[in-house]
């Protein structure tokens, strides 16, 4: 048998609870692989093809929303009945659990011509008249007239004694075998309590998977295997194995899908095997207690080892690619963000005359020319950037990376980056053009900023590399305002911040703030061109003249769009 699957994990194990229906394909003997491979993340769990539900029924764990569904209506009877009437549904096969090949074709009938009403009803009628006192001959006729007329009831009874003594739970022969019914009853009993609050359907899978995908989903899958329809009547052909592939891929949520090893399902040149193992110190064989660690994916193209994890990790040092799934959506996005870069480097100027495509972005662009760009431009030229340091960078960042995604890329890598690369750019043209109008005029601040023989933001940047480079905590600062010369101690810290365009007098000793008040009028701060030096352990690291202004200081930049 094979695993096809999108989600994994550890540490799952079996409930134990055993159900009362036997059915074609049961995995019981397999749950605990299967819940090797569960994820550990959802809180919607469910059955597209529920057959015995032995798989809900075995877990450990109760998901908060739990949906059996099976296209069999009389199984999804079967269910709702033993759910919600337990007791009743006991009490009606009590009536007949004797081994008998006439009694299986008889419910065998019944369940084909879907008439369930007893043909010795009016027998067992009077015989009750006759065995039973009044009273209780009353009660029980009582009872038989209400369970005559309970089709539910009778097809879900009639349906579990069709299963339970057919061979191989086929419906369709007699076993041969003795089976006593009521040893279900504390089955039933388990089955009623455990699945009191999940969902019971009777949906096509396609209708059912859609209709409860969400991020949050986690759907196991066990259809009828390819070239074995036959064995169940539901009619399942290849348009319908095609339809669920289709489904599958396109979920939202996690899925697990059991199908056989089958040439046309999985070809044997398919690119990828998942790996799982377990842990074993001896030559003992598999336990079926202990769940299959997954242990990485194995690429048949490049013959290495992905994602390899404990304890296959270091066995084959030779096949290791030493890359993870996060290294390898990591890789994708650095190149999807160099694909787009290099297309907007060549193709700028025509971005740019496009414009915006939204009103809305333009109306951002203006704002962001009156209020902030200068402010940027600052912040960049304090940092020590230039104007050759501006350039167009790509934001693209994966939201969801999935396991398809990372298979494709390493299947056809320059295939998923363009595609990829190509939708963002689709997808953010707006912002592309914004960027590259932005940094058109940060380069125009930049510029103006760099060839100015002088200005307060030059000298900002002397003060800030100077302090920088002097490793000092506190500076001796003179200050020079209307030919008064005054110095302070003063922190350095505030002098390293790109965001200040002056500094406020709050941080100097208190003595040195009153000489400050009374020499410059009650003035509560000073700028960095009214700074003439600042001295660290007697010693000059900055100095200037006094600062004389320039008349074209103030003048701005403006893109038009």
């Amino acid at each position: 048998m094979l695993f096809a699957f999108r989600a994994v994990d550890v540490g799952w194990e079996s409930d134990n609870i055993k159900s009362p229906v036997t059915w074609v394909g049961n995995k019981s003997p397999i749950l605990h692989i299967l819940y090797a491979m569960f994820p550990d993340k959802h809180d919607r769990y469910i059955e597209p093809f529920g057959g015995s539900c032995a798989v809900l029924l075995g877990k450990r764990r109760k998901d908060k929303f739990e949906v059996y569904n099976d296209y069999n209506r009389n199984l999804t009877n079967l269910f709702r009945v033993m759910i919600f009437r337990p007791n009743a549904f006991k009490v009606e096969l009590g009536f007949c659990h004797l081994n008998s090949r006439d009694f299986f074709e008889e419910w065998k009938r019944r369940i084909n011509s879907e008439d369930f009403h007893n043909p010795y009803f009016e027998e067992e009628l009077k015989l009750t008249e006759v065995l039973y006192d009044i009273d209780v001959a009353k009660a029980v006729l009582e009872i038989q007239n209400r369970i005559e007329n309970d089709c539910d009831l009778h097809r879900a009874a009639t349906f579990l004694k069709l299963i339970r003594h057919s061979y191989s739970s086929s419906c369709k022969s007699f076993a041969s075998q003795p089976f006593d019914i009521s040893k279900l009853y504390d089955g039933i009993e388990q089955l009623a309590i455990r699945m009191n609050n999940a969902v019971v359907e009777n949906q096509d899978f396609e209708t059912l998977i859609k209709h409860y995908d969400r991020e949050d989903s986690f759907f196991y899958c066990d259809p009828p295997y390819f070239s074995s329809e036959y064995v169940y009547d539901c009619g399942f052909t290849w348009k319908d194995h095609v339809r669920l592939h289709d489904t599958l891929v396109n979920a939202k949520g996690k899925w697990l899908l059991s199908y056989n090893d089958c040439e046309i399902i999985f070809p044997y040149d398919e690119d990828f095997d998942f790996i799982y193992c377990q842990r074993n110190y001896g030559t003992d064989p598999l336990s079926r207690n202990t769940a299959f660690i997954y242990s990485g994916i194995y690429n048949r193209l490049d013959n290495k080892l992905y994602d390899m994890q404990y304890p296959l990790r270091g066995v084959f040092p030779q096949m290791d690619s030493k890359m993870s799934f996060i290294d390898i959506t990591d890789k994708i996005e650095t190149e999807v963000r160099q694909y787009v870069a290099d297309y907007v480097d060549i193709e700028s100027d025509k971005l740019m005359e496009s414009g915006f495509k939204n009103p809305t972005a333009g109306a951002r662009f203006e704002e962001y020319q009156e209020v902030d760009a200068d402010k940027s431009a600052r912040r960049m030229f304090l940092s020590g950037q230039t104007f050759n340091d501006v350039e167009y960078t790509c934001g693209f960042t994966l939201d969801k990376a999935s396991t398809k995604l990372v298979l494709d890329y390493l299947r056809t890598p320059k295939a998923v980056v363009e595609g990829l690369g190509n939708e963002y750019m689709s997808i953010c043209s707006d912002d592309i053009v914004f960027d590259l109008l932005s940094n058109e005029l940060l380069k125009e601040y930049l510029r103006d900023f760099e060839e100015a023989e002088d200005s307060p933001l030059l000298r900002q940047k002397a003060i800030i590399d100077a302090v920088n480079k002097s490793g000092a905590q506190t500076l001796s600062v003179t200050v020079q305002r209307d030919d008064i010369a005054l110095t302070f101690k003063y922190p350095a810290r505030y002098f390293k911040m790109t965001s200040m365009q002056s500094y406020s007098t709050w941080d100097i000793p208190s003595k040195e703030r009153h000489d400050f008040y009374e020499a410059f009028n009650n003035s509560h701060g000073f700028s960095p061109e009214e700074i003439t030096d600042i001295s660290f352990r007697g010693k000059s690291i900055y100095s200037a003249d006094p600062y004389i202004p320039i008349d074209s200081e103030s003048e701005g930049f403006n893109i038009s769009m």
